[in-house]
């Protein structure tokens, strides 16, 4: 048996991040893992059927959740005091006074020339009544992208500016949902045409720089991201030119800008991480460990003030269990990686894995420069025993955070199962080097040498498997059959035979 899987989710309050559609930030959910042989440690432990030699035990964590931007900003044209005004589609001054019994240029009704008269009315009445039935589609698409009915929205918007195309406000939210499910090609297509129809619009600019990010195009975002200095921020430009240089390689200016999203949000947690590591990779260790601090400060303090989290928490311990994850959608899905990771991991906690893993896949889509979304994916596929699946989100956390015990424990964890055995040993390795007085993860890096080691016995290749033999007697030093498997690897090579450090594979 190579690996099982024990779950002990722990229901907590975690933080409030943001009223809106968007000024939503990326909360921190860090996963302890903790991995066994022999009992379970303190609360209930659900083992699996068969008797695991190795048990992994995973415990979901609200530590460290982060905060972001300005609260209650809204990303709807027009909603905002300092954002742009949605335009009036209809000039309804002349509809108003021919309807009040006078046409353009005449006086009162005519009784002599009456099919000009309704000929000039009945269009308009129609016209008017095409506005208002559209306005109250747009109304409905509104309600529907509250409440994170996406497809709903969407039909909605549509039929509405087929209806009115002038409908600025709905073309943008238009493409507002459709970012929301992912569909970023449609979604790029809607903030074109609210370009088109307004070429100032920060919302639509910010938009539109954020598929270019995502989709790679690195300069495109940058200019996109500039375009809107000069005013207050319109959410976490800031954080992504920031995002968007780093990628670039280009850490001078990751850092001027990222030092500049701290002015408006200092205890944004993604933005002192991200400092930090742009510091890191500029060899100022001082700076980059204040930063890392900062974002553990700014973690602990902000759980105390989820509002949207603790209200969906309540939800799910008391409502039934359909409205309450539909209520938690309208609380937390959309287009912030912050909520997002949020509404995964509160569904997660509650074994809804296969609710949770779109949350979170979207939010590594959205923010792929983030450790949470990434991690917090790659342990919800782990407990759903998807391994392969589990594997490139795990791997592009420990990218991200090189010394994070957790990500490293679990990717050696996956590895293992997957029966990647050297890359398996790297990922144990490096984490019992963290944490050397840790016997689960000890225990787990003990078992892989023992593979690789009877593996390379096998195939007679014995000074290779002398190396992983003195390798695992070095963490059980009793283990009796390595002591009589290392005697035979010896005694085959000869008085040649030495300790090599375990080869890169």
């Amino acid at each position: 048996m190579r690996c099982a899987l024990l779950t002990h989710p722990t229901v907590e309050s975690t933080e409030r991040v943001g009223d809106d559609v968007i000024m939503r930030w990326v909360l921190r959910f860090s996963l302890q893992l903790i991995l066994l042989t022999g009992p379970a440690l303190e609360g209930e432990a659900l083992w699996a059927e068969d008797s695991p030699d190795i048990v992994a035990l995973i415990q979901f964590s609200p530590e460290n959740p982060l905060q972001g931007g300005a609260e209650g900003i809204s990303l709807r044209g027009g909603s905002s005091g300092w954002g742009q005004p949605t335009p009036a589609p209809l000039q309804r001054r002349g509809i108003i006074f021919m309807l009040n019994g006078a046409a353009p240029g005449s006086m009162g009704n005519s009784s002599e020339n009456p099919p000009q008269f309704s000929l000039l009315v009945a269009p308009l009445l129609s016209f008017g009544n095409s506005s208002q039935n559209a306005k109250s589609l747009m109304d409905q698409g509104l309600q529907h992208l509250q409440q994170a009915r996406y497809e709903q929205a969407i039909a909605a918007f549509r039929q509405a500016l087929e209806l009115d195309p002038t409908l600025i406000t709905a073309r943008y939210d238009l493409g507002l949902a459709y970012f929301s499910l992912n569909k970023f090609e449609e979604a790029r297509q809607a903030f074109d045409d609210v370009h088109r129809q307004n070429s100032e619009h920060r919302f639509a600019t910010y938009f539109l720089a954020r598929l270019d990010l995502i989709q790679g195009n690195l300069e495109g975002a940058i200019l996109g991201f500039q375009s809107l200095g000069g005013q207050k921020p319109v959410a976490d430009e800031l954080y992504y030119l920031g995002t968007a240089y780093f990628r670039k390689d280009d850490m001078q200016h990751a850092v001027h800008f990222l030092q500049k999203a701290l002015v408006s949000t200092p205890a944004d947690y993604r933005i002192h991480l991200l400092l930090g590591r742009a510091y890191q990779k500029l060899s100022r260790k001082p700076e980059a460990e204040r930063e890392f601090a900062l974002s553990e400060q700014h973690r602990s303090v902000y759980r105390q003030k989820s509002r949207e989290i603790l209200e969906c928490n309540t939800l799910l311990n008391s409502q039934p269990l359909d409205s309450a994850v539909q209520q938690c959608r309208q609380l937390l899905d959309g287009v912030d990686p912050t909520k997002l990771v949020s509404l995964g991991v509160l569904l997660a906690e509650r074994q809804l894995l296969d609710q949770a893993v779109f949350p979170l896949a979207k939010a590594v889509q959205l923010d792929p420069e983030n450790y949470e979304p990434q991690f917090n994916l790659g342990l919800t596929y782990f407990k759903m025993k998807k391994y392969a699946e589990a594997r490139k989100p795990l791997e592009a956390a420990v990218a991200l955070r090189p010394e994070s015990y957790d990500a490293l424990a679990l990717l050696g964890s996956v590895l293992f199962a997957l029966g990647d055995d050297y890359q398996a040993a790297e990922q144990l390795r490096h984490a019992h080097q963290l944490r050397p007085a840790d016997e689960k993860v000890k225990s787990l890096f003990f078992e892989q040498l023992k593979i690789i080691a009877q593996h390379l016995l096998a195939g007679k290749n014995y000074k290779e498997s002398v190396a992983y033999l003195n390798e695992a007697l070095s963490l059980r030093p009793e283990a009796a059959d390595l002591q009589s498997q290392l005697a035979e690897a010896t005694a085959a090579l000869g008085d040649s035979a030495k300790p090599d450090q375990p080869p890169s594979h």
